[in-house]
This record gives structure tokens, C-alpha cells and sequence, in this order.
């Protein structure tokens, strides 16, 4: 159907989907964001990961966390959700936007045949500000420059494209280090996506715990679909 009838919904980390089956988001790139914070106050597991499964494990074989920080690798492992001063000095040592990779196993009951079986659980978080950058104006007018800038004119060329691209809020709140991660095949695609990032007015900067203005990774993806 020519006639585009959207109909919007913007979800919690900036997603909107439309009818004709195109979708975008614009959010931090990550998956599973922690804050610097958390993890200094953290004395089990449990404090920074939320929704730890306790009611699952019944004994612990071993806990290990592990992270990169200048291209070092660190790890300490150990034995209960307790964390022990190891694990503490390798979390505080992350920094903004590096991931710590928590890997649990533990023994749990088979509930079909009531035997202990050994199980294994790995959690990937990313560090992020703890205060996370912000597009001026509020998310009303982020929906409404990317609907103009961007989905109406790639609605022009077609509703199935799918792409994504990276960038970084800086300091300043100026978009940069733009980069196409996932090409959508289509040059002229690929260029809307490109210019509705280098043309975005200035953000909000993020911050860290001491008010610090910091740079945050973004990413923008788009993806074509059945719609709602």
C-alpha cells in the first residue's frame, strides 16, 4: 500500500515501529548496561546483576569475572556469590565502555529427576556513564528529527532495508567517529543514515560519578520487517 499510514511507538530504548514494517532505534550500544557505581558498592554478584537466578543455584563450583583495561586482560575467580577482593579490584579497574564477562557455574536440581547436574551461566555487561548522553529536547524531538531526516526518506526507497551504524556523543555533545558497521546494501540508504547523524544537532553530553563530561557509544540501526 503507497499510502503510509504510521503508526508509532516509541519504546524504551528509542525504537520506533511503523506499519509499512520499518523499524529504527537509536540507543547506547550495549546490551546489558552497569554503572561504575554499582559495581563499587557491589559485595555479592547479586548487587549489580539484576535478576541473578538464586532460587536456581544450589551450590557454587566457581565464579569468575573478567574484563579488558588498556588492552590488558584481568580475571579473578571465585567460589560463592560473595565477591572476594580480587573480583572487587577487577571491577573497579573497568572503565566507560568496556564489557565485563561474569561466568557462573554452579550445581542445580533436575526437577525431572531430582539429581544435581553442574550448569553453567555467563552474564556480558557494558560500563556505561552514570549519567547517559541526551539528545536536547527530549525524546519528542529525537522521534521528530528522525522521522525527518531519516524514516521519511528512506520509506521513499524502501521498507525492508536493514543497517546499521555507530557513533560517538563526545565531550561536546557533537556527533563523531561515524562509521557504518552494517551496510544496508543500498548507497543511497546508507548516505540518509550517515547525514541524519552528522547533521543531528548537539546532545547533552553524558557524565561519569563525578559530573565529568564523557563520551558514550551509540548506535543507529534500522530494519525492515512486517510491521505491527
Amino acid at each position: 500500500m503507497k499510502n503510509l499510514i504510521l503508526i508509532l511507538f516509541f519504546l524504551s530504548f528509542g525504537q520506533m515501529t511503523f506499519a509499512q514494517g520499518v523499524n529504527y532505534s537509536v540507543r547506547g550500544k550495549y546490551v546489558r548496561p552497569v554503572k561504575k557505581e554499582a559495581l563499587a558498592k557491589a559485595n555479592l554478584i547479586s548487587d549489580f546483576i539484576d535478576g541473578y537466578p538464586t532460587g536456581w543455584i544450589k551450590d557454587y563450583i566457581s565464579t569468575e569475572i573478567a574484563t579488558t583495561n588498556e588492552a590488558i586482560n584481568l580475571s579473578a575467580k571465585g567460589k560463592s556469590i560473595v565477591l572476594n577482593e580480587s573480583q572487587k579490584s577487577v571491577l573497579n579497574s573497568t572503565n566507560l565502555a568496556t564489557d565485563i564477562v561474569i561466568n557462573v557455574l554452579y550445581k542445580s536440581k533436575n526437577s525431572a529427576t531430582d539429581e544435581d547436574v553442574n550448569r553453567e551461566m555467563v552474564v556480558k555487561m557494558t560500563i556505561i556513564p552514570e549519567v547517559e548522553a541526551q539528545f536536547i529536547g527530549g525524546s519528542e524531538q529525537k522521534k521528530l528529527y528522525f522521522k525527518e531526516n531519516l524514516l521519511d526518506k528512506i520509506l521513499n526507497l524502501s521498507e525492508k532495508a536493514s543497517g546499521k551504524i555507530v557513533f560517538t556523543i563526545n565531550e561536546a555533545g557533537e556527533a563523531s567517529d561515524i562509521q557504518i558497521m552494517t551496510s544496508t546494501g543500498d548507497e543511497k540508504i546508507d548516505k540518509i543514515m550517515l547525514e541524519s547523524i552528522q547533521k543531528m544537532p548537539l546532545w547533552k553530553p553524558a557524565e561519569n560519578i563525578e559530573g565529568k563530561k564523557v563520551k558514550q557509544l551509540f548506535e543507529l540501526s534500522i530494519s525492515g520487517g512486517e510491521g505491527c
